[in-house]
């Protein structure tokens, strides 16, 4: 069974939202047909009957059931799932997606956990307010749970692996004020280094050391334009310390020198770039 569609500009309509237990063995009891989406993440192991298909599924998995489709389970053991029950879009405002109907999430599980749990926060809040925050916040997150899919198809990795090469992905960034060595990459986030740079380029189309580079130039770009920091003091902040590398490097991304681009921020129109 295919999964749900979304729709990217489109709010979610919540019905529920929370933490709940759940101890069904033998797939006895039937779920459904329901009018709503019904999206589950697991603290526990079992399997899922979707209409004709069985999904087994880890402790950090997520499932989507589409509306109209019923549902059965058998779980190895009784335990406690976040929920979130949502109607299906009534437009196309937006590209759509596909939702997946089964998401191991690996190492991404404790992050989509946070944020469902902020989801039924808001939602519980049943203010207005509160209720457009929870709406917003599950369209971010059905539009990050379709790209997760897409991305782990595309790249036919395993969710550990993309779990890795995001979890490289944040370490560069965090780390763009030091000096990083990318081969130790690998050693820190627990695969090698050719099964983690090859999944890498098929990510993000470049290397860990351009990806690198090229967040450093953001950095510097923006600093040239928001700050009087001395152009030395910049390439510093971005790790590259030698004013003539630093210029270079700014060059080849810019095609002008560091202080060409912020004297040409001054005769720049307002609101151009």
């Amino acid at each position: 069974m295919n999964g749900p569609r979304w729709y990217g500009r489109e709010l979610p309509v919540l019905r529920t939202a929370g933490e709940f237990p759940h101890e069904d063995r033998d797939f006895a009891r039937r779920y459904g047909p329901s009018r709503h989406h019904a999206l589950h993440l697991y603290d526990y192991a079992g399997t899922i009957r979707v209409g004709g298909d069985e999904h087994r599924f880890a402790r950090g998995d997520l499932t989507i059931t589409p509306a109209r489709a019923t549902s059965r389970y058998h779980l190895d053991r009784p335990g406690r799932h976040l929920c979130v029950h949502f109607l299906p879009p009534t437009g196309r405002a937006g590209p759509a997606v596909r939702l997946p109907v089964h998401l191991p999430l690996a190492g991404r599980a404790e992050l989509a956990r946070d944020r469902l749990r902020w989801i039924a926060a808001l939602w519980r809040d049943r203010s207005p307010v509160g209720e457009a925050a929870a709406a917003a916040a599950l369209l971010d997150l059905l539009l990050w749970l379709a790209q997760s899919a897409r991305l782990q198809q595309r790249l036919s990795a395993g969710p550990r692996t993309l779990a890795a090469v995001e979890r490289v992905a944040r370490i560069l960034t965090d780390r763009l004020h030091d000096p990083i060595e990318i081969g130790r990459m690998s050693r820190e986030v627990g695969i090698s280094r050719n099964h983690l740079s090859r999944h890498f380029r098929a990510r993000f189309g470049v290397s860990m050391a351009r990806y690198l580079l090229r967040r450093r130039m953001e950095v510097a770009r923006h600093l040239l334009e928001t700050t009087d920091l001395p152009v030395s003091l910049i390439g510093q902040r971005v790790a590259i310390g030698d004013p003539h590398h630093f210029n270079k490097q700014f060059r080849k991304a810019t095609g002008m020198s560091p202080s060409a681009y912020r004297a040409e921020l001054t005769v720049r129109p307002s609101g151009s770039r």
